[in-house]
């Protein structure tokens, strides 16, 4: 009842409710999960009418009797703290907060198919997508800074990394029998018109793929685990790795920011770049004929990068569809003129393991920007 009066917004009512609730002291000894269960969603009510106060020792109590460590809590726990401009409790807690975030998505990964994944992450992946690039881009913390990071590598892609995740997994399997059914997996996969029959069996194979990515689960976790000091280890003295992120904002103006490393920081920056309207307004015709989106890009990143032997970037939002290592700077000379520039769908890319060789290559050439 708590819980209905919440979604309607009736919070007074909801937190009475929740208060009666608590009173069953003798019930909830046994049901330390669900007491922590009415303390979040109280804690919440309180937040709703203003009392951040109220709202973040609540939200504490709840953690403190939580022992499943449920992501929910801490997330609204460094929320308050966000809205009350906490800083220092927000930058000690969000340690515990991302690690707490981040385990149930991957135990979540490895025992689902595509479909479920892609469900639970359009909810689950708020906090590393939205939630923590706001907190940084309020108050550039190296605590915050450095988990931004980690949460850009993360959630980058991450829905096509687990796919392809799980097929190199099992492609690059001992077991020839299971290399032969995820091939005849694939083969069904890419059948358009499939009979009742050729259905079933794909479904059959994907459950055989399936305990086979539970049965490594270690392995199957191991690349989405990959923190900013482990890209750093990878560069050079003259190496600069940047993950482009935004900010997202409910009208649709996102804020864009770079977050940069070298081999010696102890820990990313964060710069900020400006926001979507402000890229938006430079004609198309322009991009790569002044020195306008230059200006807004690399700009503000000159400092970390005029030296720079390598520049290892990962783009985002609007960055993606546009060749950012080709604008012109004030005198008409692009970056990739000047650095060696590499474009990655996520820095993480430095450190994953890559073949040696290869069978085939795809070609591309003669585009006209």
């Amino acid at each position: 009842l708590g819980v209905y009066y919440s979604g309607i917004k009736r919070t007074n009512d909801a937190i009475k409710v929740f208060d009666e609730a608590l009173s069953y002291q003798e019930t909830l000894q046994s049901m330390e999960s669900y007491r922590s269960k009415i303390l979040h969603y109280q804690s919440l009510c309180y937040y709703w009418n203003g009392d951040l106060k109220q709202a973040i020792s609540l939200e504490k109590d709840a953690i403190s009797n939580d022992f499943n460590k449920t992501p929910d809590y801490v997330q609204a726990l460094a929320f308050y703290y966000y809205k009350s401009q906490d800083w220092s409790n927000l930058n000690t807690i969000i340690k515990s907060c991302y690690n707490n975030s981040r385990e149930p998505v991957l135990r979540k990964f490895y025992q689902s198919k595509a479909t479920d994944r892609a469900t639970y992450w359009s909810r689950a992946g708020l906090f590393f997508t939205d939630f923590l690039p706001s907190y940084a881009f309020t108050n550039p913390s190296p605590e915050l800074v450095s988990y931004t990071y980690d949460a850009a590598l993360f959630s980058k892609g991450i829905l096509l990394a687990a796919e392809n995740k799980s097929s190199e997994m099992t492609l690059n399997s001992d077991d020839p029998e299971l290399v032969k059914l995820y091939e005849r997996y694939l083969e069904l996969k890419d059948k358009k018109n499939k009979t009742l029959d050729e259905k079933f069996e794909m479904e059959a194979l994907s459950d055989v793929v399936l305990r086979h990515q539970k049965e490594n689960k270690n392995e199957y976790r191991k690349d989405f685990r990959i923190t900013w000091t482990d890209v750093q280890a990878k560069l050079n003295t003259g190496d600069v790795a940047i993950e482009f992120i935004t900010i997202p904002s409910p009208d649709g103006n996102d804020n864009y920011a770079a977050l940069i490393i070298t081999k010696e920081v102890s820990a990313p920056k964060l710069i900020k770049l400006g926001n979507f309207k402000k890229f938006a307004s430079i004609p198309s015709e322009n991009i790569y004929t002044t020195s306008q989106y230059y200006e807004l890009v690399w700009g503000p990143l000159e400092t970390y990068i005029q030296n720079a032997k390598n520049i290892y970037f990962s783009p985002a939002g609007i960055f993606c569809n546009t060749a950012i290592e080709y604008l012109p700077d004030e005198n008409d000379i692009n970056i990739n003129a000047t650095h060696k520039v590499w474009r990655l769908s996520s820095t993480k890319e430095l450190v994953l393991s890559k073949p040696t060789s290869y069978n085939t290559c795809a070609l591309f050439g003669g585009i006209n920007y």
